[in-house]
């Protein structure tokens, strides 16, 4: 059954939060190498070792790889008390257009989620 949402590149991701665990993250990977590699690396690989493990890279959109596709599908409205079905048991299927736009992106993966918006109206 499809639900209605809205799944936005940014929901449920808070860029303060990563920040703040990649700070401690960071303390704590520095804490945890042993006294002997400590001594004997240089204080820029250290740097590059924790950091490639820590540093956040910004999200960075392609828009001349994005895409877009679109379907006729059957779309369930069951849940859609808006549409009048509230009552009916077991699910009731309207006609629809599924669009799916695909922006990819690089960037520190956990930043951002992939883009997938289902947005349902009953205007055509």
């Amino acid at each position: 059954m499809t639900q209605l949402s809205r799944d936005y590149l940014f929901h449920n991701t808070n860029l303060d939060d990563r920040l703040r665990l990649g700070h401690q993250g960071a303390a704590d990977a520095v804490q945890a190498i042993p006294e002997a590699q400590l001594l004997a690396s240089s204080d820029d690989e250290i740097v590059a070792h924790i950091e490639s493990q820590w540093m956040v890279q910004a999200l960075i959109l392609h828009e001349e790889a994005a895409t877009m596709n679109k379907r006729e599908t059957n779309v369930n409205v069951s849940g859609d008390f808006s549409r009048g079905y509230s009552g009916k048991r077991g699910p009731v299927y309207v006609p629809g257009t599924e669009v799916t736009i695909r922006l990819p992106y690089t960037g520190t993966r956990g930043c951002g989620r992939r883009l997938r918006t289902l947005l349902c109206t009953p205007f055509p």
